[in-house]
């Protein structure tokens, strides 16, 4: 079965695999990496950018050192690390030591600049981190006044 490479410093093998870049390993059937210095192993996974870990089945990488050894996870953003299945991510963390993990099942998580979710969405409700006071908010902007959600 057919794969393609184009660029250098290559490692292409398995069925239906495209590898384009610099320095990537690709060793999944029917995976795609885009970009320098990533590894996209597994079945169905898809990395773009720099520095990409992704192993287990049906992940897609975006961005930069997105690592995922799970299924069924989407991390978009740098320094990310999805530690279940189904557990997404869209931000970026502080390090690479210090990523923004997601060790949620079957949820997406949002953060900034920091190692856990500010934002967590999950089949069962939602986690949000929200401000204590109104002070410097704008019209609209929830938060959170002794427990009860108000509304600027």
């Amino acid at each position: 079965f057919d794969t393609v490479s184009i660029g250098q410093s290559l490692t292409t093998s398995n069925n239906y695999t495209v590898n384009i870049g610099s320095s990537n390993t690709v060793n999944g059937i029917v995976s795609l990496c885009i970009g320098a210095f990533s590894t996209v192993t597994g079945t169905l996974n898809f990395g773009f950018g720099s520095d990409n870990f992704l192993t287990g089945t049906k992940n897609i990488g975006i961005g930069l050192r997105v690592y995922s050894s799970f299924s069924d996870t989407i991390g978009i953003g740098k320094l990310l690390l999805s530690n279940a299945n189904g557990a997404s991510i869209i931000g970026y963390g502080v390090s690479t030591a210090n990523r923004l993990t997601n060790s949620t099942a079957d949820s997406l998580a949002l953060g900034w600049n920091t190692t856990t979710p500010q934002h967590l969405f999950k089949s069962d409700g939602v986690n949000l981190t929200m401000p204590t006071s109104a002070t410097g908010l704008s019209s609209g902007d929830l938060w959170n006044d002794g427990g009860t959600v108000k509304i600027v």
